[in-house]
């Protein structure tokens, strides 16, 4: 039995999401299978690539987004240590269930139980609609599955913090000394006058969003800096990766360039790897230098989930 608190949290909740529950179901039901269906589509074709393509592909990310997305590559590293393949199962269990609910609840929203011709859940006030879908998600669902899962998500994301904690502790604490720095000025020349400038009312938040956008700055730099050491670093790794796979690539094609190449799998036998190391390498810093390690519209719009990803495990890392 629920206590009178938690009854009256609950009857507050189904009181502000009454009137939307039938949106948000319908929200949820048209959005989430399409993007389960495109991820199970894009990890299928990532295990079909042969290693080859496949390390072209990886290298490329690498060489030429690793400074602009610094943080996130970290973390995929540090998820891969702490229990990649145990992550990937926990998603796809996660996926499955969630599918459950939803082709459920497709069922549900045309129930006709009574036989009265009309659909049941059009019979329902906005509570009784909350109250029996949470009864749908209760029945349907497997517990034990998906408290298996969460743990497995729970127990990677505290290895991935913690990793990243540590690899980013230098930058963390620069943003902090920036932050520092720019409380006294901002302080002095912004709240002070924003302050004189709004009611009274709403004066006492001034000192705390101008604390939210001086931290932001300070982030913003702290990471620029170390975006730019990381560039450094990811576009030599990528390269190095790319070269492997475009040599060996050339090698299964017989693709010798007049002879350069020598037909062997072997790097050391020519010195177009070398060049072609260097180059790539060079194009790669200087493509995420020349963006300012930021990607511009419209791409930003295709790789909005990796820029959400990005700012949130910054955030994440600098509580």
């Amino acid at each position: 039995m629920l206590s009178k608190s938690n009854q009256d949290k609950l009857t507050a909740i189904q009181t502000k999401l009454g009137p939307y529950g039938k949106q948000v179901m319908t929200l949820i039901e048209t959005v989430l299978p399409v993007l389960i269906q495109y991820s199970q589509k894009i990890w299928v074709f990532y295990k079909s690539l042969p290693e080859d393509q496949l390390k072209l592909i990886v290298g490329f990310i690498i060489c030429f987004f690793g400074g602009v997305y610094p943080v996130l590559f970290a973390s995929i590293e540090a998820a891969k240590i702490g229990g990649g393949e145990d992550l990937i199962k926990a998603g796809r269990d996660l996926c499955d269930e969630a599918m459950v609910i939803i082709e459920a609840n497709k069922k549900d929203d045309t129930a006709d139980e009574d036989k009265d011709g009309k659909k049941d859940v059009d019979g329902l006030d906005e509570k009784g609609l909350i109250l029996r879908k949470v009864n749908l998600v209760l029945t349907k669902s497997n517990p034990e599955k998906i408290d298996k899962a969460l743990g497995c998500i729970y127990k990677v994301w505290l290895s991935v913090m913690a990793v990243l904690a540590s690899k980013f502790a230098e930058t963390v604490a620069l943003a902090a000394s920036i932050g520092k720095f720019l409380q006294k000025p901002v302080k002095k020349y912004v709240v002070a006058p924003v302050q004189d400038l709004v009611p009274d009312q709403y004066g006492k938040w001034v000192p705390t969003i101008s604390g939210w956008i001086t931290k932001s700055i300070a982030i913003s730099v702290a990471y620029f800096l170390r975006s730019v050491i990381f560039a450094f670093t990811s576009s030599l790794t990528g390269s190095m990766i790319m070269t492997t796979a475009i040599i060996r690539i050339m090698n299964k094609k017989g693709v010798t360039l007049g002879g350069i190449v020598k037909p062997s799998s072997r790097l050391d036998e020519t010195y177009v790897d070398e060049v072609l190391y260097f180059t790539l390498a060079a194009i790669g810093f200087l493509f995420q230098f020349k963006v300012g390690f930021d990607i511009k519209f419209p791409f930003n719009i295709l790789l909005m989930p990796l820029e959400l990803a990005e700012t949130f495990l910054r955030w994440s890392i600098s509580k």
